[in-house]
């Protein structure tokens, strides 16, 4: 069953949760189901940390926004914490931001971390603006308790944003199957067909072009355009490219 079920979303933290209380590895790893793993996680090896986590993609949404900033100074209140000085850069559009997660890839060695993390995020539903994003709000005041690591773009790429697959990618964050056309690297070719997605880049030419079109369109939209739903703009932009394409 989904722990909060109007946000589908608390059910991966619930899996997190569920293994905590069976597994008995140092850390745990919570993956989106939207990912392929190319390559052995190994970044907790090498430094000693809590939480390794990647910020999010788009700094250009309400939550990565300076203008968000009294909303997270009441969340932080709310919890008794200090606010933070601490900010990280997103990854595609690099605007400098509290720290505020992408929830795709969360590797933890904190005993009950998801227990906690599960708890919040409901608290959070329903209670903030763009609350679907509850999760990854919560995800930022918990990283706040702990020592936490920023791990790159290898172990959590957003393939939907960019127009290209490096090929020394851990964590390939596709999204939907369509963004795997733009994977080139054959070896990575290979794991995608090994997994059964093999349809999603084995396609005719013209297919491919059209998909790879798209991508550039969603890159330049993801470049200049803010991310909330409500924004006027997005909205024009949306209702434009259905008019072209009809």
């Amino acid at each position: 069953s989904i722990p909060v079920p109007e946000y589908s979303i608390s059910t991966k933290i619930a899996a997190l949760e569920a293994a905590e209380r069976v597994a008995d590895a140092s850390y745990l790893l919570m993956l989106d189901t939207d990912v392929l793993v190319l390559d052995e996680i190994e970044v907790h090896r090498s430094e000693d940390a809590d939480l390794f986590l990647k910020p999010v993609d788009v700094g250009n949404q309400f939550w990565g926004r300076e203008r968000s900033h009294e909303r997270w100074r009441d969340l932080y209140e709310r919890y008794d914490q200090q606010f933070t000085e601490r900010r990280v850069a997103s990854t595609f559009d690099n605007r400098a931001m509290l720290p505020y997660w992408n929830a795709g890839f969360v590797l933890t060695r904190v005993d009950g971390f998801g227990t906690e993390w599960l708890k919040m995020t409901e608290a959070l539903h329903g209670a903030i603006p763009y609350d679907r994003h509850a999760d990854q709000v919560a995800l930022g005041l918990l990283s706040e308790r702990y020592t936490t690591e920023t791990v790159d773009n290898r172990y959590n790429y957003p393939i939907h944003l960019r127009l290209r697959c490096p090929p020394d990618v851990r964590v390939l964050h596709y999204h939907n199957a369509s963004n795997l056309v733009k994977v080139s690297d054959q070896g990575i070719c290979d794991q995608i067909r090994a997994v059964g997605l093999g349809e999603a880049i084995d396609l005719p030419t013209g297919e491919r072009v059209r998909l790879l079109a798209d991508g550039v369109q969603n890159y330049v939209r993801r470049r200049t355009l803010p991310i909330d739903e409500t924004h006027a703009l997005e909205r024009a932009y949306l209702k434009a490219r259905s008019l072209v394409s009809a």
